[in-house]
């Protein structure tokens, strides 16, 4: 048989749906090119996918018994298997669920949710994973995000039928903190980024109870996230809610809006619900994301 000679298993399952190809098989599918056609589905129903493409791939969903494998440039709706390993490269993805374990250590991940009963995060992986859930401590990190699914479902506009399209139970709330919010940024769930605050310059702000020591640069992040939040609508004044943020930030009550972000976020998805005139950008979501995931890194 010739060098690179193509074999089509027993098995075997190639569909085209207007130009996209999925491949179904019982056994492995390997996948070391990259496709003429656009990828849909590849689903193993008994063995593993590998996808090492040589350029970028994008693929509807991705989804094997056993283990699978991405290495390279991929975009994906999904990944879900007994086992993700995410080797080198950059990898865009909507959801990975995992049974069993996943190993993130490529160059760069753009995730909303990652499952997993066991999640491995090299300390080199740059990007955003919005919410991870995993039996195990997730050491220290540099993806941003990193919230529960109960805040992810509190937070994200959309969240929770982002799950319900993805299989996943959408949660009722967080039941191992019953004494604070559960999606409010200063509770128990630690931002994992490995930031140590000591090692920042530290500006003093002053709150109702005294001094609070807070990173400059996390007061930057904040101010810059509410001009951000602010550009957002354009010509239009902000609604009420953004205006009390950028009251709290021009005076410096970083500590109060900690504690009163996760209700201004709710009372701002009620005034553009009421208010339908006035449509909520886009972008607001992961602004407020942004605001949320500085304000966590406040001492407490």
């Amino acid at each position: 048989m010739a060098e690179g000679a193509f074999v089509l298993p027993a098995g075997v399952n190639l569909t085209l749906d207007g130009g996209d190809l999925s491949i179904e098989n019982p056994g492995d599918i390997v996948i070391e090119g990259t496709p003429a056609q656009p990828l849909k589905n590849l689903v193993s129903t008994g063995g593993n996918v590998v996808l090492t493409p040589s350029e970028a791939v994008t693929v509807g969903e991705i989804k094997a018994e056993g283990t699978v494998r991405v290495a390279g440039k991929v975009t994906a709706g999904s990944i879900t298997g007994a086992r993700i390993e995410f080797e080198s490269g950059t990898l865009k993805v909507e959801v990975l669920n995992a049974s069993e374990s996943i190993q993130l250590s490529g160059k760069k991940l753009e995730a909303q949710v990652v499952i997993g009963g066991e999640v491995e995060i090299s300390s080199s992986l740059k990007g955003r994973a919005t919410a991870i859930q995993s039996d195990n401590e997730l050491g220290p990190h540099k993806l941003k995000g990193g919230f529960s699914l109960a805040e992810f479902v509190d937070i994200m506009p959309g969240g929770a039928d982002l799950l319900a399209k993805h299989g996943i139970d959408v949660p009722e709330g967080d039941d191992e903190d019953d004494d604070e919010d559960p999606a409010a940024p200063g509770g128990d769930a630690a931002d994992d980024s490995g930031a140590e605050v000591a090692e920042e310059e530290l500006v003093a702000v002053a709150d109702d109870e005294g001094q609070v020591g807070i990173p400059a640069e996390v007061q930057t992040e904040i101010e810059d996230s509410y001009l951000k939040i602010v550009e957002a609508y354009g010509d239009s004044d902000p609604p009420p809610p953004v205006q009390l943020v950028g009251k709290m930030v021009e005076d410096a009550e970083l500590s109060d809006l900690k504690l009163q972000i996760n209700g201004i976020w709710a009372d701002l998805i009620k005034f553009h619900a009421v208010n339908k005139d006035q449509r909520m950008p886009n972008k607001l979501g992961p602004l407020f994301e942004g605001m949320q995931l500085a304000l966590r890194r406040i001492p407490t």
